[in-house]
């Protein structure tokens, strides 16, 4: 075959395919970008507690979706609290969570920020602490309309009680 020639189907067939792809990269980029994220959220329920501090233990995935165990994010470390009294509680409806002589929660955002994990982190078992937390009911939409809605607690108050030693 002539070099020209196949120079020339080279071309025919090249040039049209990378047109393609710098006309459709950038659709194909905005697709991929995560969408502006709007949050909203009822609370259910408040609970304003003395407990201890029982220490933290590490909660494997329990492998219940399409993405475990690598990218479900089920996993990791739970701090849990025993409840020694109620200073205040208040239920908004139907669906809040009751009282309770045990609180367990995952060291992971969204549902506590870095600071709050690090001040949990330096607890040691045993420790006497003022504890608060609401039950909420998260509603997020995306920018595309799709929403979804799901119960999230959230430590409010952590600090160490005064009667601590």
């Amino acid at each position: 075959m002539n070099p020209n020639r196949r120079q020339f189907y080279y071309h025919l067939i090249l040039v049209p395919i990378l047109a393609l792809l710098v006309w459709t990269l950038p659709a194909l980029a905005e697709k991929h970008t995560p969408s502006p994220v709007q949050e909203t959220y009822k609370v259910l329920s408040t609970h304003e507690t003395d407990a201890v501090f029982t220490g933290t233990r590490e909660q494997p995935c329990r492998f219940r979706t399409a993405q475990c165990p690598d990218h479900c994010n089920h996993g990791g470390t739970v701090a849990e609290f025993t409840i020694t009294r109620y200073i205040s509680y208040k239920k908004n409806g139907k669906y809040g969570d009751p009282k309770t002589k045990k609180f367990s929660i995952m060291l992971k955002s969204p549902d506590m920020d870095q600071a709050m994990i690090d001040q949990i982190k330096k607890l040691t078992p045993g420790t006497p602490l003022k504890l608060s937390w609401e039950h909420r009911y998260i509603s997020r939409t995306t920018e595309n309309g799709a929403t979804s809605k799901f119960p999230r607690r959230v430590i409010t108050k952590l600090s160490v009680s005064p009667l601590a030693p």
